[in-house]
């Protein structure tokens, strides 16, 4: 009896992300920190993506820009989802 040929199989890669960077001010008086992490293994065809964000926010008010009384700080809308680059897609919001 004849074997059959071997399938090509496929070893999965996971995505994983690397550390996150340092926190960055957004410029100005923005009152907004940024951070980001890159890919450090993009996922293959039969692997996991990654789960989570690779932006981080916070708030960071310098002293010197601190207005006198409180104001939130307003965003725009999100923008639509964005293509699939290396598994993963990405969206955006700005300060308004």
């Amino acid at each position: 009896q004849d074997s059959l040929p071997a399938c090509d199989h496929c070893a999965p890669q996971d995505c994983q992300f690397a550390q996150w960077g340092q926190w960055y001010d957004a410029g100005g008086c923005t009152g907004i920190c940024f951070r980001h992490r890159a890919l450090a293994q993009p996922n293959n065809e039969c692997g996991r993506p990654c789960q989570g964000v690779q932006e981080d926010t916070k708030p960071c008010i310098k002293t010197s820009c601190a207005p006198s009384s409180e104001q939130d700080a307003m965003f725009s809308s999100w923008t639509v989802w964005g293509p699939c680059n290396e598994g993963q897609q990405q969206r955006h919001r700005f300060i308004a």
